[in-house]
């Protein structure tokens, strides 16, 4: 009997017309049902549940399990003749939700939009569901069928209503919400049209952790083919049973989430370095044995020689007859032609080793170096106690101070004023130069957003540099995952770019503090794991806000926290 394979969606397959489901069960017919298996056939195969459609055919059935399976097979793609984004990509996920992570330009969207029928691949075929959804990004635009969705009053819209805590009145001012609440109606809206394939880009994007927490418990119940990018690693781990990994333009399928994803692919790297280094061994050892056996063989056919002896010599040239009939003395060359052989394997199994080993070595930043400086100053800035006016709502601050190598993160909902308050602390600090607005004297200030004219500044500030200090920031921004020669291409950086020019910048000004407001936005995994080493290596101070959990126990480990709570007319800051 075939195993049944898991499926999610609500279907009842039989070959004999609409009898009643008891009686086809009995005779053991094939079916697909809520939260069940899927058996081609047999009884007792399959778990009862609700039947909510019926088809006719053992090859409908066959077609249905096509149907929620997305399959990638041999897919090639790259965007006007530039270099490709994946080349011959095969992998299959079925329901449930499946990470794609990767670095910036590893073609995560690019994915997504391929799986989604966006694009079309130069080669090779993408086959899965046909109901298909992409939630994008960006939140500037309302969803299309955002009136739908908050006019339907059908059961799953008020249930999503619900639990990701929307309220009606968004429907007529989405302009005036915030990013984390225009995310939570998008995706509101697209579990609401339950495609059978569902791909989210970045959902946890400028949400809170409570609003974080309303969108994990939303999507957990979602039983289609889910893609999730994302670089929020508790996220990735609480809700995906499997990861797509994307570098150099391949795709590998790894079991469990983000954590699980990258031990098993540091096991692999291992393992491939291990395999590489037995392939040299046993090829060393073949081509030492190699040489021992060509100088025997040389021996030996100089013994079986005939030259030099004389001509009458009979005596001498029967024995040398003889040796060669009988084979003796003949078995250097024979073990020499063998272990050629062997030796053309070896170094073909050696060239397969190393391809394999580079790789699993292949895009692995080295890591970028903030070394800083500890400030000799007792206390770097110190901001003392008071209300800060936000609106018609008060932030009240006890005396706040930050010195030498403190780690402090600054935490609360969004809205209680954590970005207003790092920039009244910025405030404090010594005015910046025209061309580096983020740097203050040896402070590196980094802005939650960059807009156009940030960027170009950044630019401008490249551009001005001195050759040798322009080769160190770029060395930074390529340790942090992205190609320094992008930095050329345009007037002003793309926000990520941007973001890691800033951050690379601090090793140049030899800062004694870091001000960081939301680190991680626009940047990719990789490039956030890399930043937490390099801010734990980092001399100085650190003042930072972030809604990633795993960063935030990371960099702030054993550090101070602030917290911003709630009250009916603004917040009150909490030091801990």
């Amino acid at each position: 009997m075939t195993e049944p394979v898991p499926v999610t969606y609500s279907y009842c397959i039989t070959e004999e017309g609409d009898r009643s489901v008891e009686d086809q069960i009995g005779n053991g017919h094939v079916y697909i049902v809520r939260h069940g298996r899927f058996p081609f056939r047999g009884p007792n195969s399959f778990h009862v549940g609700t039947v909510a459609r019926r088809l006719r055919g053992l090859a409908m059935a066959q077609r249905i399990f096509h149907h929620y399976t997305l399959q990638f097979s041999r897919v090639s793609f790259s965007y006007d003749g530039s270099s490709p984004v994946f080349s011959d990509v095969s992998f299959s996920l079925g329901p449930g939700w499946s990470g794609v992570v990767g670095a910036n330009g590893s073609g995560k969207s690019t994915l997504l939009a391929l799986a989604a029928r966006i694009l079309q691949p130069n080669s090779g075929t993408v086959s899965g569901p046909s109901d298909r959804f992409v939630c994008a990004q960006p939140t500037e635009k309302a969803p299309d069928r955002i009136e739908d969705f908050f006019n339907a009053f059908d059961e799953r819209s008020i249930d999503l209503m619900r639990r990701l805590e929307l309220e009606f009145e968004w429907l007529y001012r989405w302009q005036t919400l915030s990013d984390g609440e225009r995310k939570r109606v998008q995706i509101a809206v697209a579990l609401w049209l339950a495609p059978d394939l569902l791909a989210l880009d970045e959902p946890t994007n400028h949400i809170d952790a409570d609003a974080k927490d309303l969108v994990l418990d939303a999507i957990a119940r979602y039983d289609g083919i889910g893609l999730l990018v994302s670089h929020d690693r508790e996220f990735l781990d609480s809700v995906c049973a499997r990861c797509v990994f994307l570098r150099a333009g391949t795709a590998t399928v790894r079991p469990g989430g983000i954590t699980a994803g990258l031990e098993q692919a540091g096991r692999e790297k291992i393992a491939a370095e291990r395999a590489l280094d037995d392939a040299r061994r046993r090829t060393a050892s073949l081509e030492s044995e190699t040489v021992n056996r060509r100088e025997i063989a040389r021996s030996q056919q100089r013994r079986r020689s005939k030259a030099g002896l004389a001509i009458k010599d009979h005596d001498a040239r029967f024995k040398r007859n003889l040796a060669r009939y009988t084979g003796k003395d003949g078995t250097g060359g024979k073990l020499l032609r063998q272990l050629d052989g062997r030796l053309a394997a070896a170094h073909a199994e050696l060239d397969t080793k190393e391809a394999e080993a580079a790789a699993a070595r292949s895009g692995d930043p080295s890591g970028v170096s903030l070394s800083g400086t500890t400030s000799r100053a007792d206390s770097i800035f110190r901001l003392g106690a008071g209300e800060i006016l936000i609106g018609d709502r008060v932030v009240r601050c006890p005396e706040l101070s930050v010195s030498r190598r403190d780690r402090v993160v600054l935490l609360g909902p969004n809205g209680s004023g954590k970005t207003t308050l790092i920039k009244r602390i910025a405030a404090t600090l010594p005015e910046p130069k025209a061309e580096t607005p983020f740097v203050r004297g040896t402070v590196v200030f980094l802005p939650q957003e960059l807009d156009a004219a940030e960027r170009r500044s950044v630019r401008a500030w490249l551009d001005s540099l001195p050759n040798a200090d322009r080769a160190v920031v770029f060395s930074g921004v390529h340790r942090l995952g992205s190609d320094p020669e992008r930095l050329l291409e345009s007037p002003f950086p793309s926000p990520g770019e941007a973001r890691k020019t800033i951050i690379a910048s601090a090793e140049l000004v030899n800062s004694t503090m870091l001000v960081l407001d939301e680190p991680t936005n626009h940047l990719d995994l990789p490039s956030i794991i890399l930043l937490e080493a390099a801010l734990a290596a980092f001399e100085g101070a650190v003042l930072f806000t972030s809604h990633d959990e795993r960063f935030v126990e990371t960099v702030a480990a054993g550090g101070a926290r602030w917290i911003l709570e709630p009250t009916p007319d603004g917040s009150v800051l909490t030091v801990l």
